[in-house]
């Protein structure tokens, strides 16, 4: 009696440590941006002040300023999707 309650005991410690990897493997990897975000004024205002910032970096890029490459890539790739 002893030993079957073992194995069902091992087999359900081992079927709740199996979900629990799979969970955190899984959770890591999903967007919960889009339903956090998805209504309020709140997102509109990061949004402008995002672009704000943005231009304002671009428009010291073009002044002269010392950026990195990828960073004066990105600069120029944003500026010309927003144009």
């Amino acid at each position: 009696m002893r030993s079957g309650f073992k194995r069902a005991s091992y087999f359900l410690s081992s079927l709740l440590l199996l979900a629990g990897v799979i969970l955190w493997l899984t959770l890591p990897n999903v967007s919960f941006s889009s339903s956090a975000n998805s209504t309020g004024t709140t997102l509109g205002v990061r949004n402008s002040e995002r672009h704000a910032a943005l231009e304002k970096l671009h428009a010291q890029m073009m002044a002269g300023a010392q950026f990195a490459e990828e960073e004066r890539d990105i600069l120029r790739r944003l500026n010309r999707a927003d144009t």
